[in-house]
């Protein structure tokens, strides 16, 4: 933990040196402040000081003096405290109670807030209120700090605002983050009259145009010792940083307020933020939209935008949550705490369509202790007046979205024809297209399936979704609810499995289904626990046909959230009915699992067709593995005998089958309770087990060979 300086100025005079006392020492413990105002009425306005205080210090006061200056006149306004101080360092629950700011020990920042109302004589294009206050704490990269100055302000143009109201910085400042790893900070601001805020670097002041004095290697835009440069995105407010040292820099922003493109008013942050050691290095994480990269959305002007974020951890035993910051704005986000995410939901009227996306940052917090983890996201929503009448290349249902649900409308529209669009191209934007004879399933114009606009749906169309996957722009429509008429079901090829070891996922409808024609679903891996970037998809033997023949596809892994999205779909416009193996994905665990834990694998947002585009609602059964980093492997003498059995899951019968030399060989049957079911005898390299008479669900097959017994599960449906 950084040690705070707690050093007096010494004076002669005893008068003099108990008044330097009570100033320095509550100066010393201020680590951080803000200025800001509102309009009231006329030239009135009430001006707000945002203090930052080490609760290691002095009581603060009750009042404090912000002065004013502008156009040759200046004065002072009294300040009063409001509310109760806020703690802002993100410590844990239970640590809570150990803080400074509650009496404690452990480090800890509180925000006070002071207000007051001052009437300015007039009108000018640049009046100044300030605070300026001796002495800095005990900063790592400027000069001598105990001596120099603290200066907070904000700038006001009321000729040409007279009503203007300044940026407000949202309520949580990062106060503290761990060394040797990268932190996205947010330091974003609001603005209630909704004007365009750019945010930059700027030096640190220590009075009127006074700047403070960097020691080298500093400097007002790289204010941390780090392993790559420092940086600020000018439309968020996102501080990124990878701090490599324990060090206390203080960093300093300002944010400018246009409207119309004319500059009205600036509002500065100057704050320590301390930089500690800490085996939290591997900070919580939040997907892209639904699931996704992606961070960017558009939505129409009166329509209805939502998706949803989901938060992740690289420690498998922390939780986080997201929260989304104010955005004053009429949008909400409802974060489910059990499954780690959360819905994003806001329908902004006409009024709000504007040429400058609107930024929602979020952030994602972990239940680290002492000190949790922070990591800020911006998610870039445009708001659009919009044309029903355009195609977006990967868009085939109209959704709002290109994904795998796309191949379905190109499935039932496949080898349909209608007028070729002009200037047709498979960039992601709006390219205005005449209607075809024909819709799809949810009442989408087949012109959409047309993704690359040469008059044929065919299997070129596919490339699109792949190019703009993830991609989405303002139009969305939903499915009506409708009872389940099967079950899709994931079934793993075995129940425990070490780390470091594959697992085959098997997706089938494992209950008779009347007919279907596509079909695209969601899996959600666990990034913590499956190697995602060694995922595999396989539609060897599925059901709905083979690729490039009679069935087209689309899948993607998404990496960062472990998101895998299938779609496939038959071209010859017939239905399949029965069960059967859809797809098989191959998994492998991670290594860094430190005891037993269990792998949910559960399918989810299903979407089924009827070759006539009738909607098909399955219910989804998912399955459990035991991650056991103390399992080890089939024993190597099981590889002489090079077994397979096929087809799993099966209704009737499966083959057994031994690539090595075969003896008579005992086998046993056992459902999942243990009970016998059924036994005999392998004799020949291919054999067939009836399981016809059998109830579905899923048994264990024992193998005794002079080695040892082998164990395999089969699957009835």
């Amino acid at each position: 933990m950084p040690v705070w300086n707690k050093s007096l100025k010494k004076s002669l005079l005893l008068f003099l040196g108990l008044f330097f006392f009570a100033a320095n020492s509550l100066a010393s413990h201020i680590v951080g402040g803000e200025v800001w105002y509102q309009w009231v009425s006329g030239n009135t306005y009430q001006v707000g000081l945002n203090l930052y205080r080490d609760c290691g210090g002095l009581t603060p006061p009750a009042t404090v003096n912000v002065s004013y200056d502008g156009c040759g006149v200046s004065g002072s306004i009294l300040l009063s405290q409001t509310g109760t101080p806020v703690t802002v360092t993100a410590i844990c629950q239970s640590s809570i109670a150990n803080s400074s700011c509650n009496g404690g020990s452990l480090y800890s920042i509180q925000r006070i807030t002071y207000s007051g109302t001052v009437t300015l004589p007039f009108a000018c294009s640049f009046w100044v209120f300030s605070y300026d206050e001796c002495c800095r704490t005990n900063l790592s990269n400027i000069s001598s700090p105990n001596s120099t100055d603290m200066y907070y302000k904000a700038i006001l143009n009321n000729v040409a605002a007279p009503q203007n109201n300044s940026a407000r910085f949202n309520t949580v400042a990062t106060t503290i983050i761990p060394v040797n790893a990268t932190s996205d900070m947010d330091w974003s601001a609001y603005d209630a009259d909704g004007d365009s805020l750019v945010y930059m670097f700027t030096s640190a002041l220590r009075g009127p145009g006074q700047q403070v004095v960097y020691l080298p290697s500093y400097s007002a835009s790289q204010p941390f010792s780090a392993a790559l440069p420092t940086g600020i995105d000018s439309t968020n407010g996102i501080i990124t940083v990878t701090p490599n040292i324990i060090q206390n820099p203080t960093v300093s922003i300002k944010v400018n307020e246009y409207r119309n493109g004319t500059l009205i008013g600036t509002v500065y942050r100057d704050l320590m933020v301390s930089v500690y050691p800490n085996n939290n290095n591997l900070l919580p994480t939040m997907s892209g939209i639904n699931g996704s990269g992606i961070y960017t959305a558009s939505v129409c002007a009166g329509d209805t935008l939502s998706f949803s974020l989901t938060a992740s951890d690289p420690n498998p035993s922390q939780s986080p949550t997201i929260s989304m910051v104010n955005t004053n704005t009429t949008a909400v986000f409802n974060m489910n705490s059990a499954s780690s995410t959360g819905v994003f939901s806001w329908a902004p009227d006409s009024t709000l369509a504007a040429n400058s996306p609107y930024h929602f940052n979020f952030s994602v917090v972990d239940n680290f202790c002492d000190f949790m983890g922070v990591q800020s996201y911006s998610v870039e929503v445009s708001v659009n007046v919009c044309n029903a009448n355009d195609v977006w290349p990967g868009d085939a249902n109209y959704d709002g979205v290109a994904n795998a649900y796309d191949i379905l409308a190109i499935g039932q529209s496949f080898s349909s024809t209608g007028p070729v669009r002009t200037n047709a191209s498979l960039q992601w934007n709006a390219q205005p297209a005449s209607d075809w004879s024909a819709s799809v399933y949810n009442g989408t114009n087949q012109k959409h399936s047309d993704t690359d606009g040469n008059g044929v749906v065919a299997f070129d169309d596919t490339l699109a979704i792949s190019l703009n996957y993830g991609q989405s722009h303002p139009l969305r429509m939903a499915n009506g609810l409708m009872l389940p008429s099967a079950d899709l079901q994931v079934t793993a090829s075995v129940d425990t499995i070490g780390t470091s070891m594959p697992v085959e996922l098997l997706v089938a409808i494992s209950t008779p289904i009347d007919s279907i024609a596509g079909l695209a679903f969601r899996l959600l891996l666990d990034p913590t626990l499956v190697k995602i970037n060694q995922t595999t998809i396989d539609y060897v033997g599925s059901v709905m046909g083979t690729n490039n023949v009679d069935m087209i596809k689309v899948d993607k892994v998404i990496f960062n959230s472990g998101m895998v999205e299938v779609g496939l779909s038959r071209t010859d416009h017939q239905n399949i009915s029965g069960t059967g193996q859809i797809v098989r994905i191959g998994i492998v665990t991670t290594d860094n699992v430190s005891g037993k834990v269990t792998m949910y694998l559960d399918p989810m947002d299903i979407d089924g067709i009827t070759a006539s585009g009738s909607p098909v609602t399955l219910s989804p059964v998912g399955t459990e593995v035991v991650i056991d980093p103390a399992y080890t492997s089939i024993p190597n003498w099981q590889d002489d005998f090079k077994m397979v059995i096929a087809p799993v899951p099966s209704s009737e019968f499966v083959n057994v089958v031994f690539g090595g030399d075969v003896n008579v060989m005992r086998y046993t049957l056992v459902g999942m309770l243990g009970e016998l079911v059924t036994s005999g005898s392998f004799t020949q390299k291919q054999n067939l087990l009836d399981l016809s008479h059998l109830p579905k669900g899923i048994y264990q097959l024992n193998i005794q060979t002079e080695k040892g017994i082998m164990v395999r599960k089969i699957i009835k449906i």
